[in-house]
């Protein structure tokens, strides 16, 4: 997954060994953030398109937008020889900035993703983004038993669209997985009704580029 925006990353390697694992399992490959949609960015290129379907995520509507690009769609989806047909799939997530105005970060996938697969490539870039921020740490100390723990260690060597979530929410809670193991063994009415989510507010080769609010 490539990034179009900024170079440079504190990722360490195995954060982005896990990311650009995910990012593979659902055919993620790189994003952008620019002023106009990406039917806009299409049309004024012209490059063939089609609108496939809206979903809503989490308070979003997004659009799955199908477009045809040539073989150097390996380093960007927007150039090419058109006469190729290689067929991408992009996502608008649009972001409000404090300024109240509208851009977009668009993922680029090579298969059409499903709804899971989009949260999981907004979920990576906003990982990637508040450990640039320095907003979250991938590496420290459990609020509970107090032992260092790396958030790759929550997930049990077990990287998937599935559990990446989960390693995000512990990563921002400051807990361990030993500490996860023994509330839910010793007080499982407790995690059920006091344990709040995390509101909404994603590398191998990537880098991340600025947003705006969510």
């Amino acid at each position: 997954m490539t990034d179009t925006t900024k170079s440079g990353s504190p990722l360490d390697r195995s954060t982005k060994k896990i990311l650009a694992r995910v990012a593979n399992q659902i055919n993620y490959k790189q994003r952008n953030y620019t002023d106009d949609p990406i039917t806009t960015i299409l049309f004024e290129e012209d490059i063939p398109h089609s609108k496939l379907e809206k979903t809503k995520i989490k308070e979003r509507l997004v659009t799955v937008i199908e477009f045809e690009c040539g073989d150097s769609a390996r380093d960007s989806p927007l150039t090419g020889n058109e006469e190729e047909g290689i067929v991408w799939y992009a996502v608008d997530w649009p972001l409000k900035k404090d300024s109240g105005k509208i851009t977009y970060l668009t993922f680029f996938f090579t298969e059409r993703p499903s709804k899971l697969d989009i949260i999981n490539a907004r979920l990576i870039t906003r990982m990637m983004t508040e450990i640039e921020l320095g907003e979250i740490e991938q590496t420290y100390i459990c609020d509970e038993c107090h032992n260092q723990v790396h958030w790759t260690d929550v997930i049990e060597g077990q990287p998937s669209k599935t559990t990446l979530e989960k390693g995000f929410k512990k990563m921002k809670l400051k807990s361990c997985p030993s500490c996860d193991k023994q509330v839910k063994k010793h007080t499982p009415l407790i995690v059920k009704t006091e344990y709040q989510p995390q509101k909404e507010p994603l590398p191998g080769n990537s880098n991340s580029g600025n947003g705006g609010n969510d």
